[in-house]
């Protein structure tokens, strides 16, 4: 009894609260209808049930994403393991693989596990230090490349978050509330996102976080200019005239430019000099441009 009570005694706190979440959980999705409705007639203001319905749409399926790529990247890393394993030679990769498929849905402390088990493996039958160190270092390869290149880019483009928002969500919720917010990190951050862009005192949070430009063409390229950064300005324009014409390239981003900055002379915010500064750069550009898109003449037909 002693040696029980010593055992289950640091556990009866987590016990109590996954049992309280659990009897919580099952009964919202019992009355998830209601409580929707409760949910849609409180964040409505105004009688706005349109914008509302919308939001929660948005949320959803951001979270539903989410969940896919999290899914999508577990299942890649366990038959990347287990196709890895086997090539080396690791005894039952099937399992191995199979277990880091579930097993990463454990932030950071799955992939641990996940990587463990082949690894104490290769070291109990390994009859020298290649095959333990090619284990190794597969394992740690592996997830270098999962950790930093495939779950940061899945995450930031199933998520609607930006890239660093993402890196910035896992760091914020963590601190605050450990291993729940780590769990919770992205789909809370997603909702915020959401919130940002159908209220208005958080478009804050929209601009900030989202994936989505915030700038115009014209405003970006008015901003470079405004900087003297001359380089990225014509990266700018080459960008978006790979994709339209010249005679849409001056309607819609250098003409617009141009506009801006009489503008802003007119307002007395932009000098006399940075303004023919502009005019310069818009010509050069727009001379660059035509000659670049001219029709190239054809020689005329000779007889031999």
């Amino acid at each position: 009894i002693d040696v029980i009570r010593a055992w289950l005694g640091p556990m009866v706190p987590t016990l109590v609260t996954g049992g309280i979440v659990l009897v919580f959980v099952i009964f919202m999705l019992l009355q998830r209808e209601d409580l929707r409705d409760r949910l849609i007639r409180l964040v409505s203001r105004g009688g706005n049930i349109t914008v509302t319905t919308q939001a929660l749409d948005e949320v959803g399926s951001r979270v539903s994403r989410y969940l896919l790529m999290q899914l999508v990247i577990n299942t890649t890393y366990g038959e990347s393991l287990a196709i890895g394993l086997s090539v080396i030679g690791v005894p039952n990769a099937i399992l191995w693989g199979s277990l880091g498929v579930v097993l990463r849905f454990i932030p950071y402390a799955g992939a641990i596990i996940a990587g463990g088990f082949p690894i104490v493996l290769s070291m109990a039958v390994a009859e020298g230090w290649t095959f333990f160190l090619t284990t190794v270092g597969f394992v740690v390869v592996l997830e270098l490349f999962v950790n930093n290149v495939l779950e940061v880019w899945l995450y930031s483009r199933g998520s609607g978050l930006s890239t660093v928002a993402v890196l910035v969500a896992l760091v914020f919720w963590t601190w605050l509330w450990g291993l729940p917010g780590l769990l919770l990190a992205t789909p809370m951050t997603a909702c915020l996102v959401v919130a940002g862009r159908y209220v208005p005192q958080l478009a804050l949070l929209n601009v900030m976080l989202g994936d989505e430009p915030v700038l115009a063409p014209p405003m970006r390229l008015y901003q470079r200019l405004l900087a003297g950064d001359t380089d990225e300005a014509a990266e700018i324009a080459e960008s978006f005239a790979m994709q339209h014409s010249f005679e849409a390239m001056c309607d819609e981003l250098l003409i617009p430019v141009l506009r801006m900055a009489e503008a802003d002379f007119e307002a007395g915010t932009l000098q006399p000099m940075k303004l023919e500064r502009a005019h310069q750069t818009i010509r050069e550009m727009a001379a660059d441009f035509a000659e670049q898109h001219a029709p190239l003449a054809t020689p005329r037909d000779t007889a031999p």
